[in-house]
């Protein structure tokens, strides 16, 4: 059976913010991936408080997480070992 359109435009958007993660991580500068991460949508945003936050969402934070402490890292030349 086909599936309904809400949830075939609901894996597109899926498939596309996947894409972009991939190529912001084939990025060389931590600063250019955090401002192409900034561009990712993540998906639906949870409406109500019983919603569970997304596993694209989550996905999204930490990669922001981990760009930003990249930038930070390079801004003023400390090394991390944390990742």
């Amino acid at each position: 059976s086909k599936p309904v359109p809400e949830a075939l435009t609901d894996y597109t958007r899926k498939v596309e913010f996947l894409k972009g993660l991939l190529e912001a991580e084939k990025l060389t500068s931590p600063t250019e991936k955090a401002l192409a991460n900034q561009f990712l949508a993540p998906g639906r945003t949870p409406t109500t408080g019983n919603e569970r936050t997304s596993a694209s969402k989550t996905v999204h934070l930490q990669t922001k997480a981990r760009c930003t402490g990249e930038m930070r890292n390079e801004l003023l030349g400390t090394v991390c070992l944390c990742y």
